[in-house]
């Protein structure tokens, strides 16, 4: 038996480092766990004097060294907070086909397993079930790890579980109902034996038990992968907090709960600082759940903003258009709603003359069909002429009057013509002496017509 532990062991991808084997295995941490408990054991600092030190990852993101960033709610992906693994002692099943005890982190306080973190989001690694093999178990993919240091449990990494509902529709409703709530992780390692002088029979055989004042097992040096993750029936993980991170975490510095529910501090600051650019209720951290009518409260604010929003746009949208139709452009031939706003009190002073010149307008224009229409022998207009002549004194259209003025100006000079006087003063002499105080066509007009009852007056008296 000896002599087979011993070839096994010798088969096992492994290298030296200051002088310990560090042994290279692929970890399923689930279904392998013995009955009697493991004792607790202390921190030891570092494995050994000179150990080789875990690359620094510029991707691992410690939930405790500030806010991390949030997944979107809007892309319609189904997501779940789970615990992945945690810097405990654990019998995972491996590649050795042999029980092992691997320390993933009560030695270093999780130094090398925080190394996962980086790999997780620089790669986001399949989810899938039971460590299956096939591309058909594949359901979703892991996002946004980060490091909880919790104290409710070990701390360890935590990452979502994003599904698509879509294409997984009868996987995401497990995971939303909590039917999937449970995990084993697939890793990659490198382990050194916590005493390496021993047998590796004795080593195999005193997993567990204390020896010379240290536990027996395999200590996590370095994660060298994160191949997946996978769902697994509940109980079976070697993990026993690996799955559905769904309690309220004692990591004060990092996470609070509302109704019961896992919320990360940068979620919870996030509202409260919404809560406090729309003059709402922020909540209490360390509430078990939201005050009564929070949600509905809030939501109003959200849809009362986002509403006033939509006004302001509309508001821009025309300023933009009146821009353009007045050339209010800036120096870079750009139109600012401000811009044009600033513009209108000068623009609409100029536009209380075009009321005075429309005014005016209607005037002379109504002068000049009378004139046109004049006829002493009939005391009314038709009814014809009198709509026309209402429409001319309620007219705003410049163009209109103008056209009106021009053509009932031409036929009131007509009919003027031939019935002139050949006195002097009676004649409308536009730029002569005689001219009338009153200016171009509707002077003309007017001494047209004063010429003409003047004619028949007379006419009148000789009979």
């Amino acid at each position: 038996m000896k002599k087979k532990i011993k070839t096994q062991l010798d088969n096992v991808p492994s290298r030296m480092l200051n002088g310990r084997k560090l042994f290279t295995l692929e970890n399923f941490v689930n279904a392998q766990r013995r009955v009697e408990p493991v004792p607790e054991q202390k921190p030891q600092g570092d494995l050994f004097s000179g150990e080789e030190k875990t690359e620094e990852n510029p991707d691992v993101q410690l939930e405790n060294a500030g806010a991390g960033s949030g997944t979107p709610a809007e892309d319609g992906m189904t997501r779940q907070r789970w615990r992945l693994i945690s810097a405990d002692m654990l019998w995972p099943t491996s590649d050795w086909g042999l029980r092992l005890l691997v320390d993933y982190g009560t030695h270093d306080n999780g130094k090398a397993l925080k190394a996962g973190v980086g790999i997780i989001n620089s790669k986001n690694p399949d989810l899938m079930k039971d460590h299956s093999q096939s591309i058909k178990d594949v359901f979703g993919q892991l996002e946004n790890s980060k490091w909880e240091a919790s104290t409710d449990i070990k701390p360890g990494i935590n990452a979502d579980l994003t599904v698509d509902p879509e294409l997984f529709a009868d996987e995401s409703k497990r995971l939303e109902k909590g039917i999937y709530r449970s995990g084993s992780i697939g890793i990659t390692t490198e382990l050194a034996k916590s005493h390496p002088d021993m047998d590796d029979w004795d080593f195999i055989e005193k997993q567990g038990q204390k020896v010379k004042g240290e536990i027996v097992r395999l200590l996590l040096v370095k994660v060298t992968d994160i191949r997946h993750m996978a769902v697994v029936p509940a109980g079976s993980g070697a993990d026993k907090n690996a799955g559905l991170r769904n309690v309220a975490s004692t990591d004060t510095q990092n996470n609070s709960s509302v109704g019961g529910l896992h919320m990360e501090k940068w979620l919870w600051d996030l509202i409260n600082e919404a809560c406090g650019l729309l003059k709402y209720q922020a909540l209490t951290e360390g509430v078990t759940e939201p005050p009564e009518g929070f949600e509905a409260g809030f939501k109003k604010q959200i849809t009362a903003l986002l509403a006033e929003r939509a006004a302001i746009n509309d508001l821009n949208a025309k300023l933009t258009d009146l821009g353009e139709k007045f050339s209010l452009k800036d120096a870079e031939g750009k139109i600012e709603p401000v811009a044009v706003l600033a513009a209108l009190p000068e623009r609409l002073k100029k536009a209380e003359w075009g009321d005075v010149f429309l005014t005016r307008l209607r005037e002379e224009t109504t002068k000049a069909f009378d004139a046109a229409k004049a006829d002493p022998e009939q005391k009314e207009l038709s009814e014809l002429d009198q709509k026309l002549r209402k429409r001319i004194g309620e007219s705003s259209d410049p163009e209109y009057l103008t056209e009106m003025l021009e053509h009932y100006g031409e036929l009131a000079k007509g009919r003027f013509a031939l019935n002139r006087s050949s006195r002097a003063q009676e004649l409308p002499n536009v730029g002569g002496a005689n001219k009338d105080v009153r200016t171009g066509q509707a002077a003309l007009i007017s001494e047209g017509v004063n010429a003409l009852f003047r004619r028949r007056n007379k006419e009148g008296g000789a009979k």
